[in-house]
C-alpha cells in the first residue's frame, strides 16, 4: 500500500463567491484571467467556474440556495478561497495512502475526487482527483504566461500560498511530508508567528501557526503572486481602482480581502 498520495501538480485552487456573474467580471477585470469551463453542478447547487491568472487556476464556487452546504458555508465564513485541489497520479493509489495515515474523507466520488477532512490535516482543507478538465488553456501546445508578465501586473508566477493552520507549522509539515512528499524549503517567524515553508509538486506553501489564542479552523491566509516590479503595482491598483497596502513591513503590497471578493492577495517582487 502506497503512503503517498502521488500530487503530480496544483490542480486549482477553490474559491467560495456570493455571485457567480459579478465574481467572473471581477476576476477578469482585474487578474485578466481567462475562464476556460462554466459548469452548472445541481449536485452542491452550485455554478462553478474556472480559469487561469497566468500558471494558477482557480475554480469559483457560487451556491444558488442559501440551505446548500456551499450556502451555508458562504453565510457562516464568508466569502473567498478555502480549499486545495491537487492532481493526483492515481485515485486509488491517493485513497489508499490518505486511509494508510489514519485521515478520514469528507466526501468522495470515486475515480473522480475525494476530500480529506481538515480537522486531520491541521485545518487544511484538501481535494484531490486526477482529472484534468477540458479546456485548460496549459495543456495546449504552445502555451505561455507571457500575456499576465507582460500586462499591468507584470505577474512572473504563484510565489506561495499562505495558510493559516490549527495546529504548529512543523506538525502540520512533518503531516505534509509523509503524505504529500512535501520538502520544507524555509522556516522562521513573520509578525510574532512561526512559519514552515514546504514544496508540493512544484507549489510552495506557507503554513503559518495558530496565534496565541488558537484557531479553531484553517484559512486561507494569502494568495502570494512574484511580479516583476512593486511600482507597476501601484500603477494597477491607480487604474483599477483599488487600493493596495504595504505588507511585511514594505517588502510586499497587498490587495486585502475585503476588496477582492474575500480573497487577500499579496505580491512580492522578483
Amino acid at each position: 500500500m502506497s503512503t503517498d498520495i502521488g500530487a503530480t501538480r496544483l490542480g486549482h485552487l477553490n474559491v467560495l463567491v456570493a455571485d457567480h456573474n459579478t465574481a467572473v467580471a471581477h476576476y477578469r477585470r482585474l487578474f485578466d484571467t481567462e475562464f476556460f469551463l462554466f459548469m452548472h453542478v445541481p449536485d452542491v447547487a452550485s455554478t462553478n467556474t474556472l480559469g487561469v491568472i497566468g500558471d494558477t487556476c482557480i475554480e469559483l464556487f457560487a451556491p444558488y440556495h442559501a440551505d446548500s452546504v456551499l450556502g451555508r458555508n458562504l453565510a457562516k465564513q464568508g466569502p473567498g478561497a478555502f480549499a486545495i485541489e491537487f492532481t493526483v497520479a492515481d485515485y486509488e493509489q491517493a485513497r489508499e495512502a490518505v486511509l494508510a495515515h489514519g485521515l478520514r474523507i469528507t466526501a468522495a466520488d470515486a475515480p473522480h475526487y475525494l476530500w480529506i477532512h481538515p480537522a486531520d490535516l491541521g485545518g487544511l482543507s484538501i481535494e484531490l482527483s486526477p482529472a484534468q478538465f477540458r479546456g485548460d488553456p496549459r495543456a495546449e501546445t504552445g502555451w505561455s504566461t507571457d500575456r499576465w508578465a507582460d500586462g499591468p501586473l507584470g505577474i512572473v508566477g504563484l510565489r506561495s500560498i499562505s495558510i493559516e493552520v490549527t495546529a504548529p507549522a512543523a506538525e502540520v509539515a512533518a503531516q505534509l511530508h509523509s503524505l504529500c512528499a512535501a520538502k520544507v524549503t524555509d522556516e522562521g517567524t513573520v509578525s510574532g508567528r512561526d512559519f514552515v515553508e514546504v514544496q508540493i509538486a512544484g507549489e510552495t506553501f506557507r503554513l503559518l501557526s495558530p496565534s496565541p489564542q488558537g484557531a479553531s479552523r484553517g484559512k486561507m491566509a494569502s494568495l502570494d503572486f512574484t511580479v516583476r516590479n512593486l511600482d507597476a503595482v501601484h500603477q494597477w491598483a491607480r487604474t483599477c481602482g483599488v487600493p493596495v497596502v504595504e505588507a511585511a513591513g514594505g517588502a510586499r503590497l497587498a490587495l486585502p480581502a475585503e476588496l477582492n471578493l474575500g480573497t487577500r492577495i499579496e505580491f512580492v517582487q522578483a
